[in-house]
């Protein structure tokens, strides 16, 4: 397929912004506080995998204050790392909450995993539930 096309460098505006060089230094927090300066974070997605992140921001005005305010000097220093900041192609992120996954592992289990199997959800719940 063809790519397309932008007026400049930072994309279309959206209310996501898209975060590159996001290196295991770079951490979510830090990302946050850079961006709650310019109005309201609604979502975050790391993409470590790929030193990427996607930050959602309340409405538009704030993700281009956003925008702007890293294009000054082109990039932008969060945890001593230069974070290089345009719009997402995304225009909102999913309404599933970042980091809302639990990963459960049995190891060594004293009772039969045979019987569970059967109902680990009633089980998960039971353990971890609210």
């Amino acid at each position: 397929g063809q790519k397309k096309q932008y007026i400049n460098d930072i994309g279309d505006p959206s209310k996501v912004v898209h975060c590159r060089n996001v290196t295991a230094d770079v951490t979510q927090s830090g990302l946050v506080a850079m961006c709650q300066q310019f109005g309201r974070v609604v979502n975050v997605v790391m993409l470590r995998a790929k030193n990427q992140a996607l930050i959602e921001m309340d409405n538009h005005e704030s993700a281009k204050a956003v925008v702007e305010y890293c294009q000054q000097q082109g990039f932008v220093d969060v945890d001593h790392r230069r974070v290089y900041v345009k719009y997402s192609r995304h225009q909102e992120l999913s309404d599933t909450p970042a980091g809302k996954t639990l990963l459960v592992s049995m190891c060594k289990p004293e009772y039969e995993i045979d019987g569970t199997v059967q109902r680990p959800p009633i089980i998960v719940y039971q353990i971890f539930g609210n």
